[in-house]
């Protein structure tokens, strides 16, 4: 069947092919979000005109800024009051605390132009003074009519203020959505920023709970599968917004490291009724799994650092998005060359690399007051499946720095902190 026929019978499915009619509930969802557009137009135009507040309302002073986000959220974020750069932009919560945020939901898979952010006050109190409750009061009405036109699943009020103002709309009226409610994530920028990767993945963690079957949470994500366009096989490894994330900030959040090692478990699932790649040994992960462990890399790392990053050949250009992805710099790629050949196709692989990436500049080591430098390959016997060569640790310990930690790690090494289910 060509691709024109097969799409003419899947239009069938919905309307008159003769005609050119849709049936008449073809389209319901989107009559639905254009009423809600229509009553947000409304609404926006309101806050904009606001002047009920002394001293507030004024352009790029004090300016206002409606709700941002879909209208068809499953998640509602209610905030205090605007922040500066939300003034700006017009986007609340972007930047600053926000990406506090950002990153409890990038750990759950869930974009955040698919939810719906507001605050309590429209308006940026100068200089970021604590609202008023006169000021509260005055913008309650605009909180409730976002929250009738959005119909969320779940609402996350952050701070005493969204608290308040949640339990208001609660009070009054009926209502069907799960209500979490955090500290305001600004209260740990400077005050308790030990507390932030708990944080992140408490709120992470409570999402997922909380959006399980819904239409943010995806199937693939509920199955700890793919996240963003990845195509690489799926697994039965859990994904990292799971427990085993909770307990690896736990052990790590202590600490800060100058040297990162990572040999991630890439999907490497072979072909064929005989399971002959990595599957066979151990659960691997897709792409997009491995990708989010870039927040955690970063969270764990000191301003200055060095990072290790292993790829087998299928996925070294991965393992270069990967980087970029996380924001470290490139410098070198280690070739590892094995003394026996392994699987296959038109080359059989002997090789595997790791790629050597920075973040800021630590000066060179010395050693015997020479610069401590490594080479780019290296001959070394394979052992067990997976294990890394001892040639690789040692070049690592001579140009890099302690503290150090090793990730995916399968057993203990003395000097280094490390963190794996095989440990």
């Amino acid at each position: 069947m060509s691709e024109r026929s097969d799409k003419l019978i899947r239009l069938s499915e919905f309307a008159d092919l003769e005609s050119g009619e849709f049936a008449k509930d073809a389209f319901a969802d989107l009559e639905l979000l254009y009423q809600k557009g229509r009553r947000f137009h409304r609404l926006s135009q309101r806050i904009r005109c606001c002047n009920l507040c002394d001293g507030m309302n004024i352009g790029r002073v004090t300016e206002c800024c409606p709700g941002w986000g879909s209208l068809n959220a499953d998640v509602m974020f209610v905030g205090q009051s605007l922040h500066e750069p939300g003034m700006y932009s017009q986007i609340p919560f972007i930047l600053g605390s926000g990406l506090m945020i950002d990153a409890a939901l990038r750990l759950s898979g869930i974009k955040r132009h698919g939810c719906y952010w507001s605050n309590v006050v429209k308006c940026h109190p100068e200089r970021n003074r604590p609202s008023k409750e006169e000021e509260k009061e005055n913008c309650l009405s605009y909180l409730f009519a976002e929250l009738d036109i959005v119909q969320p699943k779940v609402v996350v009020a952050l701070g005493k203020d969204a608290e308040q103002g949640v339990k208001r709309y609660m009070d009054e009226r009926e209502y069907e959505w799960k209500y979490l409610k955090y500290v305001h994530p600004a209260s740990l920028i400077y005050s308790a920023p030990e507390a932030r990767p708990n944080y992140i993945v408490k709120m992470s963690l409570d999402l997922d709970k909380a959006l399980r079957g819904s239409s943010s949470y995806s199937t693939d994500v509920q199955n700890g599968r793919r996240f963003v366009g990845d195509t690489s096989a799926s697994n039965e490894n859990p994904p990292p917004n799971s427990e085993t994330l909770k307990a690896l900030i736990g052990d790590l959040k202590k600490n800060k490291y100058k040297t990162i090692y990572v040999d991630p478990p890439w999907p490497e699932v072979g072909g064929g009724k005989i399971k002959r790649g990595a599957d066979k040994h151990y659960n691997v992960m897709s792409i997009s799994e491995i990708a989010l462990y870039g927040d955690l890399i970063n969270m764990v790392a000191q301003e200055k650092c060095h990072l290790y990053l292993w790829a087998t050949n299928n996925y070294l250009k991965d393992a270069f998005r990967l980087l970029e992805k996380w924001g470290w710099d490139y410098i070198t790629m280690i070739t590892w060359m094995k003394d026996r050949k392994g699987l296959g196709q038109y080359y059989r692989g002997k090789t595997e690399h790791c790629l050597f990436a920075r973040r800021g500049v630590l000066p060179y080591r010395k050693k015997n007051g020479k610069r401590a430098q490594g080479v780019t390959g290296f001959i070394e016997a394979r052992g067990r499946h997976s294990a890394k060569p001892k040639t690789m640790r040692e070049m690592i310990e001579l140009v890099s720095y302690a503290p150090r930690l090793e990730m995916f790690a399968r057993e203990k090494h003395k000097g280094w902190d490390v963190w794996g289910n095989e440990v």
